[in-house]
């Protein structure tokens, strides 16, 4: 007994020597308190072995409102510790010894059993052995190595403000939280789309342009022998684009976000062509009002008839279309769970579809005419409609995740309206044998009645779905694949503005004009939609 009083003040002083080294070695972590017990300018003095210990400053984490599907663990934010630069005492069976203060730790340990995180474990028993108290960190398996080691070291964390929860958090048992793809502990600031598009659009519905025929039908319409070769209900092929995905999350746990992205479909042309020498008869079709009111066609091949003039000639007719679509909307963040979330998407949408369509036509007549022998016509009808969609836009996103799949499914509702133009021009240019050109304003569906530039605004909607599924090669790149389907309300398109009525009298050369003002102009609305499939790749960082 006398031997330990005597070597207890030496032992105090050796202690109280390497607890001032242990401070001034680089790489240690210091430890200020914040509490009114715990002086911050210079260090207690050594404690004697016989009084009490300081008790430590402790100022407990904040609680986060907790998800039923996550751990309510990883939902609480840090606790700050503090203790006295002093060692403290820990009594034994026969006298008081000396306990070290250990290596700072970053929180208070957790319960044994809890999860896989490492855990600091006491002994089981140190009474009456007269040996320090210490405590051991347990090494981390191999499977839960990814996981954070300390009580809060996570990013599921929650936002006041908007009322959301974090996504990627650790998780009970090993490997990756139910619902994350990677053991992550970071979120994506940015997100880029690259995606490429196979889409088709909705048919464009023409009026019967080219008919064929006996020498007897003469390609009038109803009359026995008459086939449209061209019109009706024509369908596109398919279109190639792209589309590009830029976004930006204005805030670490995902709640507040903008995304623009601008859709291309490539031009893509419907083209037709005939040609004859006469025999089989080809025609375009119309009803001339003139008296008396009756279907009738212009001639375009034909045999030599009475009353007809012979021709030789061919006809074509070309269709082009073009979709581009432009948005930019704000993302907010409306719940998170473990497996995804949901987001409501409040913006602005732009479309623009523009149609072409062009009909030619090159008529001679034969040398062995007796009327107008050599003579050659050339014929042009042009149709143009271009539609522009302005308008807001609501909808929303869901994600879910399992291991390395997603998938996402997207629906906006766009309300605006819609800037028809329609552009009408017709030519005819007739060259005589050996001859000058004469050329005249109008073609046949295009004369000065109805050649010219028209507008107007309608109210549209515009709805959008499209669902995705992907797989996440890593952290920031991701493959997926999906399906889209766009549809507008109100457009004009080109084929629907023409006027089959055509007063005869007014097709060049025009030698005894009069009767209706006829083809007349008037707009005329249909439906559009498009749709696809898209590949792509995402980076997200």
């Amino acid at each position: 007994m006398r031997g330990i009083r005597a070597g207890s003040p030496a032992l105090l002083l050796g202690l109280f020597a390497i607890s001032i080294h242990a401070e001034d070695q680089p790489g240690r972590q210091v430890i200020a308190s914040t509490s009114p017990l715990v002086p911050t300018k210079a260090p207690s003095p050594p404690i004697p072995a016989s009084a009490p210990a300081a008790p430590p400053s402790v100022m407990l984490g904040r609680p986060l409102a907790g998800d039923a599907h996550c751990p309510l663990d990883s939902l609480v934010q840090p606790a700050a510790f503090s203790l006295p630069p002093a060692v403290l005492s820990a009594k034994g069976q026969e006298s008081p010894l000396p306990m070290p203060i250990g290596t700072a730790t970053k929180a208070p340990p957790l319960l044994e059993g809890t999860d896989d995180r490492p855990s600091l474990k006491a002994p089981a028993d140190n009474a009456g052995t007269g040996k320090p108290i210490a405590a051991t960190p347990e090494t981390p398996s191999a499977e839960g190595s990814g996981t954070p080691s300390v009580l809060g070291d996570s990013i599921f964390a929650g936002d006041p403000w908007c009322g959301c929860s974090g996504l990627y958090g650790p998780g009970p048992g090993p490997g990756p939280v139910m619902g994350s793809i990677f053991d992550k502990r970071w979120l994506p600031c940015f997100w880029l789309r690259n995606e490429y598009l196979v889409w088709n659009i909705s048919n464009s519905h023409v009026p019967p342009i080219v008919t064929t025929g006996s020498p007897d039908s003469l390609g009038v319409l109803g009359m026995p022998g008459t086939t449209v070769l061209f019109g009706g209900s024509i369908p596109h092929e398919e279109l190639s684009g792209g589309r590009f995905t830029l976004g930006y999350w204005f805030d670490p746990n995902e709640c507040c976000g903008l995304e623009g992205s601008f859709l291309f479909l490539g031009p893509r042309s419907v083209r037709f062509a005939a040609a004859s020498n006469g025999d089989p008869v080809l025609a375009r079709p119309f009803f001339d009002p003139t008296f008396p009111p009756a279907e009738t066609a212009e001639q375009v091949a034909n045999p030599a008839l009475p009353g007809v003039l012979p021709l030789t000639g061919r006809v074509s007719v070309v269709m082009t279309s073009q979709f581009q679509e432009a948005e930019i909307n704000g993302v907010f963040n409306c719940k998170k769970w473990c497996w995804g979330k949901f987001d409501w998407l409040l913006g602005f949408r732009y479309l623009r579809l523009r149609d072409t369509l062009d009909i030619n036509e090159d008529l001679l007549v034969p040398s062995n005419s007796p009327l107008a022998a050599g003579q050659r016509t050339v014929l042009n009808d042009h149709f143009d409609t271009r539609n522009h969609f302005y308008g807001g836009q609501i909808g929303f996103r869901t994600e879910c995740h399992w291991r390395c799949w997603d998938c996402d499914f997207t629906t906006k509702v766009g309300l605006g309206s819609t800037h028809e133009q329609a552009t009408v021009f017709g030519s005819t240019v007739i060259i005589p044998a050996g001859g000058q050109p004469a050329a005249f304003t109008g073609g046949l569906f295009a004369q000065p009645t109805n050649i010219g530039q028209f507008s107007r605004d309608r109210f549209a909607v515009v709805p959008e779905v499209g669902i995705n599924l992907g797989y996440n090669l890593t952290n920031h790149w991701r493959l997926f694949v999906g399906y889209s389907f766009i549809y507008c309300s109100t457009v004009a398109r080109p084929g629907d503005q023409i006027d089959r009525v055509v007063n005869s009298t007014l097709i060049p050369p025009r030698q005894f004009p009069g009767g209706p003002a006829r083809p007349a102009f008037n707009f005329k609305d249909t439906d559009f939609w498009a749709y696809g499939v898209n590949l792509g790749v995402e980076l997200k960082y």
